[in-house]
């Protein structure tokens, strides 16, 4: 009886340990990136440039929410320089943007299982979150995108922010 009561003061521990996990993560995270899309260019003259595609956090009052920022950065490593989105003559010229492309989890326990996830295979999750949002694959979708430009795409990869 008493081995049966510790094993389960053991187990309650864990689920609240593992919630203030969660609480912890949400204070860590709110408007700031929890993971990264990056996709690296080349243009016709040989210049190499890094797209990146931030999935961003913001937590409020009844919901924790979900959406895309983008970045244009010169080089393919180290801080780079800043450009504008412009610079790469896409149509339309953002691939992300607009209140369609937010995603509110009012259910705590399914945001809960999404961080999981994330934490556990970041580039299987983004890929399926991706796929949910626009109904294609990233390199599908990106790839289409940047046809549409100057730059031709020679690596995709996605990241974990830590």
């Amino acid at each position: 009886m008493k081995l049966r009561e510790r094993t389960l003061r053991k187990l309650v521990r864990k689920v609240i340990a593992e919630n203030i996990n969660y609480d912890k993560w949400r204070r860590a995270y709110n408007k700031k990136p929890i993971a990264r899309i990056v996709v690296y260019l080349k243009d016709p003259s040989g210049n190499k440039k890094r797209y990146i595609a931030f999935l961003m956090y913001r937590e409020t009052q009844d919901s924790d929410v979900l959406y895309f920022s983008e970045r244009l950065i010169g080089d393919w490593k180290g801080a780079g320089s800043s450009f504008t989105l412009s610079n790469l003559q896409n149509k339309p010229k953002n691939y992300f943007g607009g209140p369609q492309e937010t995603t509110f989890y009012r259910d705590e326990n399914e945001f809960n299982e999404f961080i999981y996830n994330l934490n556990k295979n970041v580039t299987k999750t983004v890929s399926e979150f991706f796929k949910d949002w626009f109904g294609e694959t990233i390199q599908k979708g990106l790839g289409s995108w940047f046809n549409t430009g100057v730059y031709e795409i020679d690596n995709i990869k996605v990241f974990l922010n830590k």
